[in-house]
């Protein structure tokens, strides 16, 4: 069963149905670009600090993109709010507003003011949950925005969701045969109300459920993709976490953490309080996750807490690592249960067809707890005015991560002492030395193949298979699509191996021929693109080897792929990509040079490349002081209406990727056009008043890229040319072309072809940042885009 849409697969494809994302058969749908995020605390905390923390976590997760916002935290027996039909413990307080989270801060303010509410009452073991949400049922609205409530009286349930529930109509339909009234137009609400009727029929019955017994009948009625926060009046204190598709982190605030003894934790019982469910199971830890370091030890199935302990749940690290980098990433089919100052994780466990097993719990499991590379800083504007800007300029140091501990150029790892890097012995002794090698000369070139090499551990052990491939197919959407556009030439060119590129939305689309002796890599900022995520599902319903490479520590695509690479670019939370880019292309490069280690006739190459890249951080650091001349161009470029960017070769993704960042975020229409193509329709565009961008840097298209150049001028084209430094060619037709629209040229430092790219983006992503600035729009969430695109 598709996880994503109930659909059931047919005989032979039970590895494709039983925990996919989707099953490419189906009829195309989404899961919502949500953020969650929860606050749980035995220790008594002012309401007010609650509020803020809830809130603060939201603004962490404002960049992958939202229209309405909302909260609900525990109510004060002296609030005058909700109670139960019998009297029972107080609810929660429920704020919800359309648009950003300002307007929700305010709505809370105003609303705790019309209430007489106690903004400073302190209470035990306080939780509150809160969401940002993107359309996709029911228009954005306050009516419309989560957490959604079991009925609006005592308020049962409280919920907050991020995914999409398929069957909700039937599910729906079902609850208003018995009387349940709803008010919204999402498919989130069937989930409170269902918790609700399940809780009361089995009161009914003289059964008393336990939380973990309530989110399990609901969840069993799901068919989907979700992420699941529960709160309730009937278990004050406590809060449940579940996901199946959709990313949700568990992170802990505590003292310090002792290795698993005997009999519990630190040799501790499990608490008296702990709900009554089936024995642990004996399931051993997942795998360490790329970008995070394992710890010391494994939390087991019941952590008791200490005096202090705060609990945060998270669709998104962003948000909960400036108060810890301890974590837990849940996989598919977990649960997780507060209570108390502790928690306990759980399995659901399905039959082959995917379905929770009638009258099944899930079972306790032992969860290592690891700890996040992300820095609190890098969540910071600092002395920026927008995140964009502050990710293009910390490029030099997300390229070094990028490369620490993988690129070897000299005696040590690049990020480790830079004055070791030294260039290599020439080409052409190289060269003669491989043309009929000595054993010396066989020996010296050995040595020299040691000391320059990339190590890639996640896919170290992938390697022999990769270099058996029929074929690579690259798979990514948009700029991610353009970091595998830009390093195929390179891939082809070390392997050997045909290179395909694929857009992710379309292999599905086109039933695109996979086969088992392909090697698909993955390429996604967040890791949980849904366009990509298909497309994987899709590879591997054909037994392709799937590779990841991702920035985002626990996304579905590092958890989901055979072997892989993390980024290591930080975390970008502008929602126009920059940093991740150009982390992207280094990877891809890094990957190309280690399928060839094992081929000495590419040594010459490969040395050159690797001494490139050691270079890069501080060629990067040179190309952005071109900021004030970006500006400049800026303002003369503000008030056009078109733009085009042409390149060919290496540079024909950076032609795309610059088109797309003006086009992002400055909402200013721009193409990226292949150079060769120019004559097949796009010239007739060009005339004195249209810019052109052409991407003209020294590599083997360079005299193409010059006629091009020149048959613009002809037509009296606006030529904005971006080259190397030092290009006397060009400087002298510049100086030939000063008229009324004269030639502009902007020059960037040379480096090896494969990476140049790289340098050449960086001036094209200052201009569009200071277009967005001079055309007041938004510049770290363009209108209508998120960051996480989980929609298809």
């Amino acid at each position: 069963r598709c996880a994503l849409c109930g659909w059931r697969s047919p005989a032979g494809e039970a590895r494709a149905a039983v925990g996919g994302l989707a099953c490419g058969a189906c009829s195309p749908r989404c899961c919502a670009m949500c953020g969650i995020f929860a606050y749980a605390s035995a220790v008594p905390q002012p309401r007010t600090q609650v509020l803020e923390t809830l809130l603060q976590g939201l603004e962490r997760l404002e960049y992958r993109g939202y229209d309405s916002a909302g909260i609900a935290v525990d109510a004060a027996p002296h609030d005058g709010g909700a109670k139960g039909a019998g009297g029972e413990a107080p609810g929660s307080l429920v704020f919800r507003s359309q648009g950003k989270i300002a307007s929700l801060r305010a709505h809370v303010a105003a609303e705790a003011d019309a209430r007489s509410l106690d903004k400073e009452a302190t209470l035990a073991g306080q939780v509150g949950i809160a969401h940002t949400r993107w359309a996709t049922h029911g228009a954005p609205s306050a009516r419309n925005a989560h957490p959604h409530v079991s009925d609006s009286d005592s308020q049962d349930f409280v919920v907050v969701h991020n995914g999409i529930i398929t069957n909700y109509k039937a599910l729906k339909q079902l609850l208003e045969s018995k009387g349940v009234e709803f008010l919204s137009d999402t498919d989130t609400e069937v989930v409170p109300k269902l918790a609700k009727y399940y809780y009361d029929l089995a009161k009914a019955s003289g059964t008393t459920l336990c939380f973990i017994e309530v989110v399990t009948e609901v969840v069993r009625s799901l068919e989907g993709a979700y992420a699941l926060l529960f709160k309730s009046l009937h278990f004050p204190g406590e809060l449940v976490g579940c996901k199946r598709g959709s990313p949700l982190i568990l992170a802990i605030k505590s003292g310090e953490a002792a290795p698993q003894a005997p009999g519990g934790v630190n040799g501790v019982a499990a608490a008296a309080s702990a709900p009554s469910v089936p024995a642990a199971a004996t399931a051993s830890a997942p795998p360490q996750l790329y970008g995070m370091h394992s710890g010391s030890f494994s939390l087991s199935r019941h952590h008791e807490a200490a005096s202090g302990d705060e609990y945060y749940l998270s669709s998104d690290a962003s948000a909960v690592v400036e108060h810890t980098k301890s974590v837990i990433v849940l996989e598919d089919d977990q649960l997780v249960h507060l209570h108390g100052g502790a928690f306990d994780i759980y399995r659901f466990e399905r039959d082959a067809h995917g379905l929770l097993r009638e009258g099944s719990l899930p079972t306790k499991m032992k969860h290592a707890i690891q700890q996040l590379e992300l820095e609190a800083e890098q969540i910071m504007k600092g002395s920026y005015e927008h995140f964009m800007a502050k990710e293009i300029n910390e490029q030099p140091e997300s390229l070094k991560s990028t490369m620490r501990g993988r690129v070897f150029a000299g005696a040590e790892s690049v990020g480790g002492n830079w004055a070791d890097v030294s260039p290599p012995s020439p080409g052409a002794a190289i060269d003669d030395a491989l043309s009929s090698p000595t054993a010396a000369q066989m020996g010296a070139l050995t040595a020299l193949a040691q000391r320059k090499r990339v190590h890639l551990g996640g896919v170290a052990d992938f390697l022999p298979t990769i270099r058996r491939s029929r074929r690579l197919v690259l798979v990514g959407c948009g700029t991610s699509y353009h970091a595998c556009l830009a390093a195929r030439p390179a891939l082809e060119e070390f392997t050997g191996i045909p290179v395909s590129l694929e857009l992710a939305s379309d292999i599905a689309d086109r039933a695109c021929p996979i086969m088992r002796d392909d090697t698909c890599i993955f390429v996604s900022q967040s890791g949980e693109t849904k366009d990509t995520l298909d497309a994987l599902t899709y590879a591997e319903r054909r037994g392709a080897l799937t590779v990841g490479i991702t920035n985002t520590v626990g996304s579905a695509i590092s958890m989901r792929t055979q072997c892989g690479v993390h980024v290591n670019a930080g975390a970008e939370i502008g929602v126009a990509s920059t940093k991740a880019y150009t982390s992207q292309l280094v990877t891809l490069v890094m990957l190309a040079i280690a399928l060839s280690e094992d081929s000495i006739t590419k040594l010459a190459r490969r040395v050159e490349v690797i001494d490139a890249l050691a270079a890069l951080p501080a060629a990067v650091a040179q190309t952005l002081r071109l900021d004030a001349e970006m500006k400049a161009l800026a303002q003369t470029l503000v008030k056009q209406q078109s733009l085009l960017v042409l390149g060919r070769g290496y540079n024909y993704a950076t032609a795309l990727e610059g088109a797309l960042k003006v086009k992002e975020v400055s909402l200013m229409h721009s193409e990226g056009v292949l150079s060769g193509e120019i004559k097949h329709g796009p010239l007739a565009l060009v005339d004195e008043h249209l810019p052109i961008i052409v991407v003209a840097t020294k590599d083997r298209n360079y005299s193409k890229n010059l006629s091009c150049v020149e048959q613009l001028r002809a037509r009296h084209g606006w030529c904005i040319v971006l080259c190397h430094e030092g290009d006397e060619e060009l400087e002298r037709f510049a100086a030939e072309h000063k008229g009324p629209a004269p030639v502009q040229l902007i020059k960037v430092p040379a480096t090896a072809d494969c990476v140049q790219g790289i340098l050449n983006i960086i001036p094209m992503q200052l201009l569009s940042y200071y277009l967005a600035c001079l055309r007041g729009h938004n510049v770290d969430q363009p209108r209508n885009l998120a960051k996480s695109v989980t929609v298809q």
